[in-house]
């Protein structure tokens, strides 16, 4: 992988973590750049997403957001912020958990080994975590990545190798095994297009990274 591919997943791990903060009236935008910078990092992906920039353009969206990139009206952005908060944040259940040990432990509890191991791995590389959240939020996990990629990118050749070995790493041990997962949660519960479009970038993005780390062997 060259510097540029680099800095381009970089940007959209950073913009994926982003995505998942509470919504506010630029997050249709937002996504809209973010599912052509993902078809642009892997456009062999393009096939597999159901609910792409180009399929909702000039076409409203069923649940009343508007169309990818725009809102209509207030009542839009209100249902963006139901629908984040039915899907991530509760105050009840949540119809995507997006804590990964949710997804890794048999018990579908918070704080489990597989949190404390994430930890591990922000701790070890220097990252500190500035919001108040279980270390494997996807939030957390993706902005990891983020982290990762530009300190290899700063890196000199050699170190930038080992640099994506740990990316790979982390992939292997943390959100590749349960973006799939995650993913499906998403898109079955989202009752907006742009939700849905952000878990299947989301998941579809990731994994498609991993295999391509595991394709240049690191």
């Amino acid at each position: 992988m060259e510097k540029e591919q680099d800095e381009l997943r970089a940007a959209v791990y950073k913009g994926l973590s982003d995505a998942y903060r509470p919504p506010d009236k630029e997050i249709p935008e937002h996504i809209a750049t973010l599912h052509d910078a993902v078809l642009e990092a892997y456009p062999d992906i393009r096939s597999d997403i159901q609910s792409g920039r180009e399929e909702n353009k000039g076409s409203s969206d069923s649940s009343g957001t508007g169309t990818i990139g725009n809102l209509e009206g207030p009542d839009d952005l209100e249902k963006l912020k139901t629908d984040h908060a039915r899907l991530f944040v509760g105050p009840f259940s949540l119809l995507a958990p997006p804590y990964g040990s949710m997804y890794l432990d048999q018990n579908e509890q918070l704080m489990t080994d597989s949190s404390m191991n994430a930890l591990q791995w922000y701790e070890s590389e220097g990252m500190e975590v500035a919001v108040r959240e279980v270390p494997d939020h996807i939030r957390i996990e993706l902005e990891f990545m983020f982290f990762l990629i530009m300190n290899g990118i700063e890196s000199e050749n050699g170190s930038r190798d080992i640099g994506r070995k740990k990316q790979r790493q982390f992939l292997e041990h943390h959100p590749g095994l349960w973006i799939a997962g995650f993913e499906k949660k998403v898109c079955n519960g989202a009752e907006t297009t742009l939700y849905n479009l952000l878990g299947q970038l989301t998941g579809r993005f990731v994994l498609r990274d991993l295999e391509e780390l595991r394709k240049q062997n690191y």
